[in-house]
């Protein structure tokens, strides 16, 4: 019987014990363990009757447990960490690294993950700091005119002062972040950009979670182009944009080759998260993502604190609070308080030309990621 059939098979069974009353269903488990040898589906039983305030007590259910597996070649420490894990309480570090388009709210999901735990550190796309200003990064001279008229314009505007230099990232000095322990935090979170590493993976860091964060390309570009279009009174073209600004895959075809590089050596479940639905339904696309990940899930997470105090907290460039000072790149962000509702697409008729040639040029990306985006149906009940 395959793994699928099995769960299905013991859960429609574990339905028939839970209408029986508050006993232990000792038989049923014994009836498991001859059938299979996966404590997966133990742990799912255990929540079930958990969630469905079946008078079970965890060390009655261990002990019970134990009496099956120690004849078996299962471990019992492997069973109690399936359970943590499983309800959300696991005492091991979270290491978790999001991967996003631009504007698909992932500086105000940086922001709700500031609050998720009293104990966590978060970096703010350091990837991007070494990718566009530091001195390993793409270093012609379209890109060294950008740096320039950049550093120019926001020392000319801002008034703000020290924090580390973005010119000061290497791709060495961003994995070696990473890599730090934190010791005595409970969760370590980064937000970042796909096109930064594509071709510097050797730089990725070790022993991290993986989420991808898409939204559909429509919405990123016309978005993207009123964003660029708000920093140059020029006319452009999003398509014609310097690649060091502008990545030549439109920036879907860069998360997928990084989704398929990390698959295979980093993280082989890696999560995809498509905006729209965390907008439509953060508590559920949340409490799906905390129990893959290992974090306990509190509704309260669901509001969090408007302003930049969170952000002051965090380990990223000077670049965060002069950019927002001078061109308002995450002024939205920083004020929400929550996820707001999702907008409708925009009408293509109503959009220019370019934006509809770098959506259509992205939609196969999409589409192929947005197929296997985590939902919050599952967890629905819980």
């Amino acid at each position: 019987m395959c793994f699928l059939s099995k769960y299905f098979f013991f859960l429609s069974k574990s339905f028939f014990f839970l209408q029986a009353g508050p006993v232990l269903p000792y038989d049923f488990l014994i009836m498991m363990h001859r059938c299979m040898s996966e404590p997966n589906i133990i742990c799912g039983l255990y929540s079930l009757f958990t969630l469905s305030k079946i008078d079970l007590a965890h060390n009655i259910f261990i002990e019970t447990a134990s009496q099956i597996f120690t004849r078996s070649s299962l471990s019992m420490i492997h069973l109690e960490k399936k359970m943590a894990d499983f309800n959300g309480n696991s005492s091991e570090q979270v290491r978790l690294l999001m991967w996003a388009v631009p504007r698909s709210v992932s500086t105000a999901f940086t922001k709700l993950m500031s609050f998720v735990s009293g104990d966590s550190i978060v970096l703010f796309e350091p990837y991007i700091n070494a990718h566009w200003f530091g001195p390993e990064g793409v270093q012609d001279a379209t890109h060294q005119a950008i740096v320039t008229a950049l550093t120019e314009e926001t020392a000319n505007r801002t008034t703000i002062t020290g924090g580390r230099d973005p010119s000061e990232y290497t791709f060495g000095f961003v994995k070696e972040q990473l890599d730090d322990p934190y010791t005595g935090k409970k969760l370590v979170f980064c937000k970042d950009m796909a096109f930064t590493v594509v071709d510097k993976l050797e730089f990725l860091p070790k022993n991290y979670r993986h989420v991808f964060l898409i939204r559909h390309p429509l919405k990123v570009f016309a978005s993207w182009k009123k964003l660029y279009q708000s920093l140059t009174p020029q006319e452009f073209e999003l398509d014609e944009v310097a690649p060091v600004m502008f990545p030549p895959g439109f920036f879907f075809r860069e998360m997928v080759e990084l989704l398929e590089h990390v698959r295979e050596v980093h993280d082989p479940k890696a999560i995809i998260i498509d905006a729209d639905d965390l907008l439509s339904d953060p508590k559920g696309i949340l409490s799906a993502l905390f129990k893959e990940v290992g974090l306990p899930f509190d509704e309260k997470c669901l509001q969090w604190e408007a302003g930049e105090s969170a952000a002051g907290q965090w380990l990223a460039s000077n670049l965060l609070p002069k950019g927002n000072e001078v061109w308002g790149f995450y002024r939205r962000a920083m004020g929400s308080s929550s996820f707001g509702k999702p907008r409708a697409l925009p009408d293509r008729s109503s959009l220019p030309g370019d934006v509809l040639r770098c959506t259509d040029a992205s939609m196969s990306y999409y589409n192929k990621m947005y197929a296997q985006r985590l939902t919050g149906k599952l967890y629905a009940h819980l």
